[in-house]
């Protein structure tokens, strides 16, 4: 059990190498992507796409560590046959929802097949950065859903682990792409913004959420 808590608990301390705040969105548009010629579009397009990546990566450790540590401790207090049922439904959660509808981009791939497709794939690497962190704000509500009640029955907490999530995450990809199209590229700058900032108004959230957790884990 010692040994998932720890495994938990360095997915939570990674954050502070993955889940970074990028650069000012208006500075980079109006200086440096001018300045560096654009080369500091393509840095940027990397750094967007590996903050995904990563974050899907730590958060992998971390749900995979709690679905574990809480079978573990539900069989040390002689609560697994009235738990089982809800500890399955929290892996299907994290095997059936996260897994499948977080997949990771591929910044490297991603620009190769741009490249080779005369920039069409650019859009569906559009489609993905732009649903990205709702699903992944979506699938950690759902996580905690599940693992609320377990928390509970084994009195780790009295007190729910709040997580909200932001609704104005979720954007209409075909939408947003007939506005950008109609004002001539004007609110693609609008949209690429939305992305730019997307992590940096969830991380907050997430954070305060795994803090809790590791709080009660570590009693």
């Amino acid at each position: 059990m010692n040994q998932e808590v720890l495994r938990i608990e360095r997915s939570v301390r990674e954050r502070n190498e993955t889940d970074k705040v990028l650069i000012n969105y208006w500075l980079y548009l109006f200086l440096l992507s001018w300045i560096t010629f654009g080369i500091m579009a393509i840095v940027l397009f990397f750094q967007r796409i590996s903050r995904i990546d990563k974050f899907i990566n730590r958060k992998k450790d971390y749900y995979d560590g709690l679905i574990i540590y809480s079978e573990q401790i539900a069989k040390e207090k002689g609560k697994y046959e009235e738990l089982s049922t809800q500890i399955n439904n929290l892996r299907d959660v994290y095997e059936h929802d996260f897994l499948k509808n977080n997949k990771k981009i591929n910044a490297g791939l991603s620009l190769l097949l741009i490249i080779i497709t005369l920039g069409i794939w650019g859009l569906i690497v559009m489609y993905k950065l732009n649903k990205a962190w709702d699903n992944l704000q979506r699938s950690e509500q759902k996580f905690y859903d599940e693992l609320n009640p377990i928390l509970t029955k084994l009195e780790l907490t009295k007190y729910p682990v709040n997580f909200r999530i932001k609704t104005n995450k979720k954007r209409s990809f075909i939408l947003y792409l007939i506005l950008t199209i109609i004002t001539c590229g004007i609110w693609g700058i609008v949209w690429d913004y939305k992305i730019h900032t997307d992590a940096d108004n969830l991380y907050p959230e997430i954070h305060t959420a795994e803090d809790s957790v590791l709080g009660m884990i570590k009693k």
